[in-house]
């Protein structure tokens, strides 16, 4: 699904990629299309993969991976961390998306993820809800039978928590982040249906 997608915006074929002539205008990764099936399968984009200390984001004009800041000593990104290409959150970014997987991304990949659930939260009292995700089932077999928290273990969730609840926090400021739980996944299709119906 990842190869058709990326064919019926570059052409036929991966080859597009390395022989695009000088005169083509190639697609920025945040105006990728989501498959079909989404919901239920959605298309990723690392930004930050899971242990960094560094916070890296994709330049929303050129598409370059630059170096946002780095984070305290004690801090470390309990996820692959990215966004859903083409969809916007209320922000005006992309989605945020928290990819876990037992294996390592790197950032600037592209990968067919299944939510799974939202981590739920308020970042200067705006929204700033973050999909959960795992691979596909050609990658874990377990996306095929369940999607929802379930699938993640208890650890994780308890990283995500606490990294969101401190990550931004300054010496001497409050941070801005009101965390608000986890929801399952159903929370996710229902604001995706409710964007499509605007």
């Amino acid at each position: 699904m990842l190869r058709e997608a990326l064919c019926v915006c570059f052409g036929s074929g991966f080859g597009v990629l390395i022989t695009l002539s000088a005169f083509a205008q190639p697609i920025h990764p945040f105006e990728l299309p989501q498959p079909a099936s989404a919901p239920d399968r959605l298309l990723a984009l690392i930004e930050i993969p899971k242990g960094s200390q560094v916070k890296y984001e994709i330049d929303p004009v050129h598409g370059g991976l630059v170096v946002d800041r780095f984070l305290p000593d004690t801090h470390r990104y309990p996820a692959h961390y990215g966004g859903l290409p083409s969809v916007m959150a209320g922000d005006g970014d992309l989605m945020d998306v928290l990819v876990i997987t037992s294996v390592p991304l790197v950032p600037w990949s592209l990968i067919e993820v299944v939510p799974v659930g939202l981590a739920r939260m308020q970042d200067g009292g705006e929204s700033d809800d973050k999909v959960l995700a795992i691979p596909i089932d050609a990658f874990d077999q377990q996306a095929s039978t369940v999607s929802s928290l379930a699938l993640i273990d208890s650890d994780t969730l308890t990283a995500i928590e606490q990294f969101f609840m401190s990550y931004k926090a300054n010496e001497g400021e409050a941070n801005p982040i009101e965390w608000q739980g986890f929801s399952e996944s159903d929370a996710f299709r229902a604001w995706w249906q409710d964007r499509h119906r605007q």
